[in-house]
C-alpha cells in the first residue's frame, strides 16, 4: 500500500509542477520585453508596434521550459529522489538496513534503481515540453 501512496505523490508532485510552471510563466509573460531597433528600416506590423520579433519566442521558450526546470529542481531535493527510488525499487522491501548491506547482488540493484530514477527524472522533465508542443 506504501508503494501506492509514494507513486500517487508522484503524480501529485509532477501535475502541481506543471501547473505552478504554467502560473509562474503567465505571470512572467508581460514582463518580457526585448528592446526595439530596426536597422535595416523593415515596415511590418512588429516595427509599426515597436516590437521586438524575438520577443514573443523568447516568451514561448521560457513558458513552455519553466516546468521542467522546476521539476528538474523538485529532483534534487532527496526526500523526492527516495520516494522515487521506493516506486521504482524491484522489491517492495526497501528499508534503512538494504542500503547497509554489502552484497554484490544489493549493490547492484541499488545500481539499477539509480539508474532508473534518473532515467524517469529525465524523462518527466521533458513531458512538460511534450504537452505544450
Amino acid at each position: 500500500m506504501g508503494k501506492y501512496k509514494d507513486f500517487l505523490v508522484f503524480l501529485l508532485s509532477i501535475v502541481v509542477v506543471i501547473v505552478t510552471g504554467y502560473f509562474i510563466g503567465l505571470i512572467l509573460w508581460p514582463k518580457i520585453n526585448l528592446p526595439f531597433s530596426n536597422p535595416y528600416n523593415a515596415v511590418g506590423k512588429l516595427t509599426i508596434a515597436k516590437q521586438n520579433p524575438m520577443t514573443n519566442s523568447v516568451r514561448w521558450g521560457v513558458f513552455v521550459i519553466l516546468p521542467s526546470v522546476l521539476f528538474f529542481i523538485l529532483s534534487l531535493n532527496s526526500k523526492f529522489k527516495n520516494t522515487l527510488v521506493r516506486i521504482f525499487a524491484k522489491n517492495s522491501e526497501h528499508n534503512d538496513d538494504h542500503a547497509n548491506s554489502t552484497n554484490k547482488n544489493d549493490l547492484a540493484s541499488d545500481a539499477l534503481n539509480r539508474k532508473i530514477t534518473i532515467i524517469v527524472i529525465c524523462l518527466f522533465s521533458i513531458i512538460p515540453l511534450l504537452i505544450f508542443f
